[in-house]
């Protein structure tokens, strides 16, 4: 049952971590096309650090 979990909770963090990537590629796609960083970007990188921490935090629980 451990090791199921620790495989779980591994395979959110990594599903975690690839979504942050991509929304980092998504906001350098699109603030290089619009020539700005705006607040989508900023929100994009919240996002994706929220997702991190909360991936993270499930993670130190276990």
């Amino acid at each position: 049952l451990k090791l199921e979990e620790e495989h779980r909770l591994r395979q959110v963090r990594e599903q975690a971590a690839l979504r942050e990537e991509e929304e980092r590629r998504r906001a350098a796609r699109n603030s290089a096309s619009a020539g700005q960083s705006g607040p989508a970007n900023a929100a994009a990188a919240a996002a994706a650090a929220a997702a991190a921490a909360a991936a993270n935090a499930s993670a130190d629980t276990a």
